[in-house]
């Protein structure tokens, strides 16, 4: 039978296993190493030595290979103190050397001496590099094996020793004295390049680091996180300034532009889209065809009716017929045209007026139909003029037209006989308040 494969996190063979491969072995090695050694979580699994035939649950995986970021990257302390230490012993015991017994007989040699100095004492440097050579010997010196030799080997050998050891830390020395010290003008002009370096690195970076357009670093968009584009300054600025010169809209943009100095600039593809469709729109001529230009004509047409309805209607409480109000709006239209030297080429009804007037003043004003002309007359005529301002021509004429109504009598309508004043035209008779007798059969035909 196969062996069943089990978690080596979890002892467990249920679930989903997934299989070892050599990567995902060494790397768990690596972190159990590193639980063992901070004493974390699962630092006592014994992991498998070979990568064939084991395997793992995704999830125990993840627990067991996720480690803080402070366990990872921190270095051991204990290392760097001794170091320190170390450190500090050798100088303390490099201070505290005898003082060489030597010297004098150093002193008593003036031409080796002479020369080392002439050759090292250039510079105030290389002034200070002498005297820490001429320091350095006294490790030959102090020495016991040296100290205990007889004063004549002493005094031929050790001087030889000496010179040697000096003549080879003064070659040295004056090698790194020619490599480190340049001229002082050439150090000033290195000093001033630096710090140029410096101006353009410190400007470039605040502009690299966000976006030019939204000055931002991190953007999201449908919750995807938009990665920055560099792109070259001088190509970017070539495509970008001609479109935003001299608009107000974008000078904070423009003054970013012209003060930036590094060599890329960083921008988000969304921006960047954005940016380009609003200058392309920007660009498009707003050519007016005669669509546009017989909406701006109706409209200025409207204002006059809706100054007359705010005035009279709203403000006095007047009355208006529609047809009235049509014809104002028909004639205005017509002065309009004709002053832009345009025909009229659409006809604009009453009932397109009373849409259009509901729809700018429904909440203040009502409509109302009336369906007995003529009674409505008599209810004008009743009331005061002035409160209505009838003007219209067909109000005019229908007046006129009833009153010639009332003054024209049944009996002078032609005919081939007389009716009588109480009768009704179609033969029933009528008392003295004008009630019709329904049983009055005079003029019934059987």
């Amino acid at each position: 039978m196969e062996n069943t494969l089990i978690c080596f996190v979890c002892n467990k063979s249920d679930g989903k296993i997934i299989l070892f491969s050599e990567e995902t072995l060494r790397k768990c090695r690596t972190v159990l190493k590193i639980r063992k050694k901070y004493n974390l979580k699962y630092k006592d699994i014994i992991l498998p030595d070979e990568y064939i035939g084991n395997g793992y649950h995704r999830e125990c995986y993840k627990a067991f290979t996720g480690v803080m970021k402070k366990y990872l990257t921190s270095k051991p302390v204990n290392s760097t103190k001794n170091s320190e230490k170390q450190k500090s012993v050798s100088v303390s015991a490099y201070n505290s050397s005898p003082t060489p017994p030597l010297i004098p007989e150093l002193t008593a040699e003036p031409s080796c001496l002479q020369s080392l100095t002439t050759e090292s004492s250039i510079t105030s440097q290389s002034s200070l590099i002498s005297n820490s050579i001429e320091s350095k010997p006294t490790t030959f010196q102090g020495n016991r094996h040296l100290q205990n030799l007889p004063t004549e080997s002493s005094s031929i050998l050790q001087p030889s020793l000496i010179f040697d050891s000096i003549k080879l830390q003064s070659t040295t020395s004056q090698e790194n004295i020619e490599i480190f010290e340049p001229d002082v003008s050439d150090n000033n002009d290195s000093t001033e390049d630096a710090n140029i370096l410096n101006e353009n690195d410190a400007s470039t970076n605040n502009y690299q680091i966000v976006c030019v357009f939204c000055n931002r670093e991190h953007k999201k968009l449908h919750s995807k996180m938009l990665p920055l584009h560099k792109a070259d300054t001088n190509q970017f600025k070539s495509s970008v300034l001609p479109n935003i010169e001299g608009q107000e809209e974008y000078a904070e943009l423009l003054n970013k532009l012209k003060n930036f100095s590094g060599p890329k600039i960083s921008s988000h593809t969304e921006c960047r889209v954005n940016f380009n469709n609003k200058i392309s729109f920007s660009k498009k001529s707003c050519s007016k065809n005669d669509w546009h230009r017989h909406r701006e004509y109706h409209q200025l047409a409207f204002n006059e009716i809706s100054g007359i309805i705010e005035e009279d209607v709203i403000k006095k409480g007047r009355c208006y017929l529609l047809v009235y109000l049509h014809e104002l709006y028909i004639d205005s239209l017509e002065k309009i045209y004709e002053e832009n030297s345009v025909e009229i080429n659409s006809i604009f009804t009453a009932h397109h007026l009373e849409e259009k007037i509901l729809k700018t003043f429904s909440k203040n004003i009502k409509f109302f139909t009336i369906h007995d002309m003529i009674d409505e007359v008599k209810r004008l005529q009743n009331c005061e003029i002035s409160s209505f301002h009838i003007e219209n021509e067909d109000l005019k004429e229908l007046m006129n037209n009833y009153n010639i109504f009332k003054q024209r009598c049944f009996n002078e309508t032609d005919g081939e006989c007389d009716i009588d004043e109480n009768q009704t035209t179609d033969g029933s008779s009528s008392d003295e308040d004008g009630n019709i007798d329904d049983n009055d059969e005079s003029f019934r035909s059987d």
